[in-house]
């Protein structure tokens, strides 16, 4: 209830490691969809998690590395980076931006969330290396004047260092092994694969949305 019903959000994801025009498959147009369906599909699955279905999309996919094929052949790019604005169900509005080229020094990675809704407003920024290296929450509640830092509740951070992001992959059944963990105890899930597949139709109409350069509906499943 802190942020209410939601008005806008904002999630963005940045790092480097596509600057280099050395070939890579991730960023080969016939093995990959690129910086969309890497890096950019996690900001879609924690935007539809939080705020239900996404159910329009106009897409930007950007290029900006001319980099070498397999054995000197031209190379079909795929997109290293993307920008892709959203329509929530709900009316929402989102921005999605994930770049694979942006020089951000030691930081290695950065995620920024921007949250705005009736009641409040939340923001939250991770930087994955170098001096600035941690995770900070701040929000604002309607008839207060200044954004503060919020804490983390005991009972979501476990017993693990907040400034180490990889600690809970390594010490919780979190990620993989989570999904290891629900086929060994015969259990069911969430996230599950109709999530991913629901994930997977939103990035098909930003590809479309964007050699089309038109606003693209989501597709129902089973369409």
């Amino acid at each position: 209830g802190y942020v209410g019903r939601g008005y806008q959000c904002h999630f963005q994801f940045l790092h480097g490691k596509w600057r280099s025009d050395e070939y890579s498959w991730k960023a080969d147009g016939n093995r990959s969809k690129g910086n969309l369906s890497i890096f950019a599909s996690h900001m879609i699955d924690m935007a539809r998690w939080n705020f239900g279905e996404i159910v329009r999309v106009s897409a930007h996919l950007g290029v900006y590395v001319e980099r070498a094929g397999i054995a000197g052949q031209a190379l079909e790019p795929a997109n290293d980076a993307t920008l892709l604005l959203a329509e929530f169900a709900s009316g929402m509005q989102g921005v999605i931006q994930s770049s694979s080229v942006a020089h951000i020094g030691d930081r290695g990675n950065e995620l920024n969330i921007r949250v705005y809704g009736e009641a409040g407003t939340l923001e939250s920024d991770v930087i994955f290396g170098g001096g600035e290296a941690g995770a900070q929450i701040r929000g604002v509640r309607q008839g207060e004047e200044s954004i503060k830092p919020l804490p983390v509740p005991a009972r979501l951070q476990g017993n693990w260092d907040p400034l180490n992001y990889m600690e809970p992959f390594a010490r919780q059944s979190v990620g993989p092994r989570l999904f290891v963990d629900a086929i060994l105890e015969d259990r069911d899930l969430e996230p599950d694969f109709y999530d991913g597949l629901k994930v997977q139709e939103v990035i098909d109409a930003a590809v479309e949305s964007h050699e089309r350069g038109v606003w693209m509906a989501v597709s129902e499943l089973g369409n």
